[in-house]
């Protein structure tokens, strides 16, 4: 049987915390690096965020096009542009 060290135990926790979405931020001050860059070593386990960003953006558009259209149709009065 493997030996667990106290750095494996610690390296699980870590991992943990960034499994149940905590932000590398406040996971190393948690743990006490000195340099959020210790912190990115793990950046491999943090969940991609480029869907959600783009779906974000996307929805975004969504209401920018109907409120353009929603001002335009509020120009327009009887067929006749005010």
């Amino acid at each position: 049987m493997k030996r667990i060290r106290i750095h494996d135990l610690r390296h699980s926790h870590i991992s943990l915390l960034i499994d149940m979405g905590f932000s590398a931020v406040a996971i190393a001050d948690r743990v006490g690096h000195e340099s959020i860059d210790i912190t990115y070593q793990y950046a491999h386990l943090f969940p991609s965020k480029q869907i959600e960003m783009a779906e974000k953006l996307d929805d975004l558009g969504k209401e920018i096009l109907k409120m353009s259209a929603k001002n335009r149709d509020n120009k327009i009065v009887g067929g006749i542009s005010q």
